[in-house]
């Protein structure tokens, strides 16, 4: 999908975390992240930290890895998973967190 494609579902409220994960893999193939926020326009070199790199690295991953434990409703938006106090909702954050390490 193209990037205004992307904008439009965001702006619709349609944007789903199988979108969010295939944006994570697009920015993990453009190589680390410090570069890749080297290449923003109008962020300073100084504001890039050097760490930024393999903590916001990890950080990726550990989302993804949690989006790697969701069923293809979950990643696609069709169950709701804010109730609180929903026993299903409680049994899904477990199976997650388990499935994602």
């Amino acid at each position: 999908k193209t990037q205004e494609e992307l904008m439009e579902k965001m702006s619709k409220g349609e944007f789903t975390l199988r979108d969010m994960y295939k944006q994570f893999q697009s920015i993990m193939k453009m190589g680390p992240l410090n570069k890749v926020m080297g290449m923003m326009p109008g962020v300073p070199e100084y504001l890039i930290p050097k760490s930024a790199d393999d903590e916001g690295t990890m950080r990726l991953k550990k989302f993804m890895y949690m989006m790697d434990s969701m069923t293809d409703a979950e990643l696609d938006g069709k169950v709701d998973m804010h109730k609180k106090y929903d026993p299903k909702v409680e049994s899904r954050i477990k199976r997650i967190a388990r499935g994602s390490g």
